[in-house]
């Protein structure tokens, strides 16, 4: 049996063992791509505010959201686009186990005159029922790790199928062919061409489940990559003198300003890290 036999085989086999689980991820991811604006328009109401006098330093917003559901604590907020927009708070349960355990909440606050203007939970409903179809497959953390076997299966698919599509140096004219009849030939040909012309975007598709569903794992060995994780840190004038409790906190403010700035902050362990965006964030 040749090499191009063994791949046909393995291509073949492995498609049909999750074709399912990719269509139904892709089919759900389709729809999810949707889901700020779909958010955006269920919480029209409390999005928008009258604008009077100045806002609110952001960490007062923000100790207002997180009180209105004591027993849950912040892990994100969400910033105004323009000076018209609430803050929305989102909360979760304190030491969630995954995300479908979070039961996240949006608390949306004025800004100006500091109050709640609504809440809603972000756990339920028909959205958070195809998120969790589409990264968990409804199994928690299993469901997860099978939807990162089928990533990696559909990363074999994708770098397997150029090659079995390519017919050659001397047939290279044949290359983008879809013939008419017989019917099998052409369905066979369409899902070659497609395939061939979809596999830059099939082998990014895969790389980013593959981290999604290994996400501790990948993180690590991308700072391993990139060396990061030995940034040396920068010194402060009197931070020598100052013990890691000691340490003033910023606040979410210089955090925001830093984040858009791209400034390092002396972290309590004394290593230097940037701080993205991932905890205080924009509207997508």
């Amino acid at each position: 049996m040749s090499a191009k036999s063994v791949l046909h085989s393995l291509h073949t086999w492995g498609g049909l063992t999750v074709g399912s689980i990719v269509a139904i991820v892709g089919l759900s991811g389709s729809a999810l791509v949707f889901r700020a604006d779909i958010e955006r328009w269920q919480s029209r109401q409390w999005t928008t505010v009258e604008v009077s006098g100045k806002r609110l330093a952001l960490d007062r917003s923000v100790a207002i959201g997180a009180a209105q559901i004591p027993a849950k604590e912040v892990v994100r907020v969400v910033l105004p686009q323009s000076p018209s927009d609430s803050i929305e708070v989102i909360l979760q349960k304190r030491g969630a186990r995954n995300l479908k355990d979070a039961n996240l909440v949006g608390v949306f606050v004025d800004p100006y005159r500091g109050i709640v203007l609504g809440e809603r939970s972000r756990g339920r409903g028909w959205l958070f029922v195809l998120q969790d179809l589409h990264y968990a497959l409804f199994g928690g953390e299993s469901g997860l790790r099978i939807n990162g076997v089928g990533a990696a299966v559909l990363l074999g698919l994708a770098i397997t199928g150029p090659i079995l599509w390519w017919p050659g140096w001397a047939r290279r004219r044949h290359a983008l062919r879809v013939r008419a009849q017989p019917p099998a030939a052409r369905w066979r040909d369409l899902h070659a061409v497609g395939g061939a012309l979809a596999c830059l975007a099939l082998v990014l598709i895969s790389i980013t489940a593959l981290y999604y569903a290994y996400r501790s794992t990948a993180t690590a060995l991308l700072t391993l990559a990139s060396g990061s994780g030995g940034i040396a840190a920068p010194r402060v004038p009197g931070a020598d003198a100052l013990t890691p409790l000691a340490m003033p906190r910023a606040s979410l403010e210089s955090l925001v300003q830093a984040a858009q700035s791209g400034q390092h902050f002396l972290s309590p362990a004394g290593r230097c890290r940037r701080r993205s965006t991932s905890a205080l964030s924009r509207p997508t």
